[in-house]
């Protein structure tokens, strides 16, 4: 019993110090199937670049927006919060 609490224990800071030694990059795909969102058709002033494109989520009073790269498998390069008095909508 006692055994099986330690390998428990150590398998769990192994995987956690391998965890934090690779980090997970978010691509464009795994995105696009686990968050709900919009496209942008420009990314706001503040986070434009090239080679870049934005999507944006809602939560409360708060707008989310991702930044990706056009680059590769598309990874998540950017990410940034507005409250409700950093951000205007229009709608078309």
């Amino acid at each position: 019993m006692r055994r099986s609490i330690l390998l428990a224990a150590l398998a769990g800071a192994l995987t956690t110090s391998a965890w934090a030694a690779a980090p997970h990059v978010l691509t464009y795909a795994e995105f696009e199937e686990s968050v709900p969102h919009f496209d942008l058709a420009d990314c706001p002033a503040v986070m434009a670049a090239p080679q870049v494109f934005c999507r944006v989520s809602f939560n409360g009073d708060a707008v989310h927006v991702f930044v990706f790269s056009e680059d590769g498998n598309q990874p998540m390069v950017g990410f940034r919060s507005f409250d409700e008095e950093g951000y205007s909508l229009d709608l078309k």
